[in-house]
């Protein structure tokens, strides 16, 4: 039997920080307050996940999107994903909280991020070895690599 991953997800606008029922995760502190217009992480499309118009419309500068059927994926398999913001100046970034530790700084758990700066990036991540629920942050930071 394939070994198949339910990742919990966890969209932001700038940056996802929340609690898992489990965990608690840091929560982000921004020197703006919040999202800025057109700072914000719009689409996010990655296999049955389709969440359209996010936006940000958060003063804190993140949308907790748990509620949002996470998408099944296969360890060791490509899993290709499209992103895009409203702006053309927006650095992306995927982490997925491997061990459940309720952090995304252990080993392997920055699985992709762009090079440029674009308004949208479509591309692809080798699923990481494990099994169970995890915890998926994607980012968006506008003019810095995440």
């Amino acid at each position: 039997m394939k070994t198949l991953l339910r990742f919990a997800v966890l969209v932001a606008g700038l940056l996802a920080w929340q609690s898992a029922s489990a965990q608690t995760y840091c929560t982000p502190i921004f020197g703006f307050g919040g999202c800025w217009a057109g700072d914000d992480l719009q689409n996010v499309t990655m296999g049955t996940l389709v969440d359209l118009n996010t936006g940000c419309n958060s003063s804190l500068g993140y949308e907790d999107r748990t509620y949002i059927a996470a998408p099944l994926l296969q360890v060791g398999t490509a899993q290709s994903f499209a992103l895009t913001s409203t702006s053309n100046f927006m650095f992306f970034a995927i982490y997925i909280d491997l061990n459940s530790d309720g952090d995304f700084q252990d080993a392997n758990e920055f699985v992709w991020n762009s090079l440029t700066a674009s308004g949208s990036v479509t591309s692809s991540f080798i699923v990481p070895t494990g099994s169970g629920t995890r915890r998926m942050r994607i980012k968006a930071v506008s003019q810095l690599v995440p």
